[in-house]
Order: structure tokens, then sequence, then C-alpha cells
């Protein structure tokens, strides 16, 4: 237009969707790069905005960032997932290629047997994230199932089976080090 005045471009209106939505009860969509939330949350109660930030996070994708108002800080960012990259600035955790790698082989599952170990979603993190724990001995699966990693009883009695399967696995390299090592 001129020095002081600018205008969007057609290619980027037409990227952009506005929509009313009642943040607290609607679902969001997924996979934004960026969500911009400002003087708003300053009316709702604690719980209200615990509640709309976890959606905010679960609706970003990894690396993506929340924009919120100076009035509207969040201070338990760190509980929630975020990391702060600049005053206002929160940003969903980017994922390592190793993750990343992970992500794509088992996509969303709760356990999967590799032969050598047992790979099991870390279900304390559900729903806000899918993290997942390999268990390469019987004493990881049983530490898993203690410490709540595995929840409800279908799971947790295969995850011990597989548990069972690794300790014969590891009782049976231990007898036959054991075998050798008095043969003469």
């Amino acid at each position: 237009m001129n020095e002081d005045k600018y205008e969007i471009s057609e290619r980027i209106k037409q990227s952009v969707n506005f929509k009313r939505v009642n943040l607290l009860l609607d679902k969001f969509d997924k996979d934004y790069d960026l969500i911009i939330c400002r003087n708003v949350v300053i009316y709702f109660d604690t719980e209200a905005k615990d509640k709309l930030y976890s959606k905010f996070y679960e609706s970003l994708k990894p690396g993506g960032i929340l924009f919120v108002g100076s009035t509207e800080r969040i201070f338990n960012y760190k509980e929630i997932g975020f990391s702060s990259i600049a005053p206002f600035f929160l940003q969903k955790k980017k994922r390592s290629k190793e993750e990343n790698l992970i992500m794509n082989r088992i996509k969303t599952m709760t356990m999967e047997w590799t032969g050598d170990s047992l790979i099991l979603i870390d279900q304390r993190f559900l729903p806000l994230e899918e993290i997942y724990v390999e268990c390469k001995t019987y004493q990881e699966v049983a530490k898993s199932i203690k410490d709540m990693v595995v929840r409800g009883a279908p799971a947790i009695g295969a995850s011990a089976a597989f548990g069972y399967v690794l300790g014969a696995k590891q009782n049976q390299q231990y007898t036959e080090k054991k075998q050798i090592f008095f043969r003469k």
C-alpha cells in the first residue's frame, strides 16, 4: 500500500481460518504451529485456565508456540510440558530424532514386543504426551508396572507375561555363561 500501511496478501488470507469456539467445551484441532491467546484467560478461574492451557498444548505440533498476554502468565508451564523461549512465548517440546523414529514406527500403541525388549506407552503422561519406555530386563518391566507406566489389568497381565519371557531369556544367558565358565 504505502509506507505507513500494510495489507495482507490474498494467499495468506486464504490460509487463515477464523471460527467461533467455546474454549472450555469445544474440541480443538491438532498440529498448530502457533496459538495466540491474549486478554481472554484473565477472566477464567485457575481450574479453567489449567484445562485450557493443557488443551492448547495438545493442539500444538511438537515445537509449536503458544503466545499469551502479559496478564495471562502461566506459572505451571513446565508441568504442562511447555518450555519458555521468551516472555509470554511458550514452546511445546520438540521430539528428538530417536523419538520421531520410534513414533513413525509404532504410531500410537500401548505395547510392542521386539523379541529382545518390550516397548510400553507411559500412561502417566497420557493424554498430554505419548512417551514410550523400553524394557530390556524383567526388572525394568516390574518397575514399569510398579511405577504405573502401564495400567489396567489386561495391560499389566500382558506386560508381566513379556517380563517373564525376558526373565527366562536372562536366566538362559546366565546358565549358558555359567556352563562355559565351569567347563574344562
